[in-house]
C-alpha cells in the first residue's frame, strides 16, 4: 500500500513563516531582513506568504491590512519592530512577533506572542485560550525555540516581559 500524500494548507503554511523563515533569516542576515521588511509600501510579509500560497496551490483567508508593523524604541541603544499577524486559528500559531536589535552591540532577538490552549477542567476537557511568549534562537545552524511566560494582560505586559528577556 502506497503512502498518502500529505497536503498543505494555510495552516501549514503559516506555521512554517513564523516558527521556521522568519526567525532564521531574521536571526541568519538580520540586515537584509529587515530592510526587506521596512520597505515603504512593500508588504513583505504579506507578498512573501502569498507567494508561499501561489506554489503550494493553497487558497490565501488574510488581507494585507491584517499584517501590521509598529516600530518604537525600548531605550537609546535598542529598537523594536512589533508585527501584528492575522488572528491564529489554532494553537501555536502567533498573533504577533517582536523583533529587538541593538546594532551596536549586534544584538538580535526574536520574540512571539504565540496562541495556545490550556485545560480548564478535566472532567468538561475545556480550553482556555492563553498567550505564550515565545524566543527563538539560533545555534550554529540550528533554530531553537524558548517558552518565556504566560502573557495575560496584553501588550504592554508582553513589551514589558520581552524588555526584561533582551536585558539579561
Amino acid at each position: 500500500m502506497g503512502e498518502k500524500e500529505k497536503t498543505v494548507d494555510i495552516l501549514d503554511i503559516r506555521y512554517y513563516l513564523e516558527h521556521q523563515l522568519m526567525p532564521r533569516w531574521f536571526l541568519k542576515d538580520t540586515e537584509v531582513f529587515l530592510a526587506a521588511l521596512l520597505k515603504p509600501n512593500a508588504n513583505f510579509l504579506y507578498t512573501t506568504i502569498q507567494k508561499i500560497c501561489e506554489k503550494e496551490g493553497v487558497e490565501l483567508p488574510y488581507k494585507k491590512e491584517q499584517y501590521q508593523l509598529e516600530l518604537f524604541s525600548i531605550s537609546e541603544e535598542i529598537e523594536a519592530i512589533c508585527i501584528t499577524l492575522p488572528e491564529p486559528e489554532k494553537s501555536t500559531l502567533c498573533k504577533r512577533v517582536y523583533l529587538l536589535f541593538d546594532r551596536k552591540q549586534k544584538k538580535y532577538k526574536f520574540f512571539t506572542i504565540e496562541r495556545g490552549d490550556i485545560f480548564e477542567s478535566r472532567c468538561t476537557l475545556n480550553f482556555i485560550e492563553m498567550n505564550f511568549l515565545c524566543g527563538w534562537d539560533l545555534e550554529e545552524e540550528n533554530l531553537v525555540h524558548l517558552n518565556y511566560a504566560v502573557c495575560l494582560n496584553g501588550q504592554e505586559e508582553e513589551v514589558n516581559k520581552i524588555k526584561e528577556l533582551f536585558s539579561t
